[in-house]
């Protein structure tokens, strides 16, 4: 995709949530996520790891469901803690 595109390619970036998922915002976070990814004009969409050193549900749970829609998921790994010390 990167190497064929004649455009400037739209990425969109979203944090999980804390908790698990099916808590009330853990479910908002999954149904902004699949909106996004079914929008046209977005061709990415970036999940965080370990946002400001919160722990939070792990970005691949949410990349693999937005994967079984086909969508292309990056995700940004972080290389610290899991505290905010």
């Amino acid at each position: 995709m990167l190497e064929n595109s004649d455009r400037f390619l739209t990425t969109v970036e979203i944090e999980t949530s804390r908790g698990i998922l099916m808590d009330e915002d853990s479910r908002k976070t999954m149904n902004s996520a699949q909106s996004l990814a079914e929008f046209d004009r977005v061709d990415f969409v970036s999940l965080t790891d370990n946002p400001g050193g919160n722990p939070h549900i792990r970005p691949e749970v949410l990349g693999q469901e937005l994967l079984s829609h086909g969508r292309e998921v990056m995700i940004n790994l972080s290389c610290k803690d899991y505290n905010r010390n």
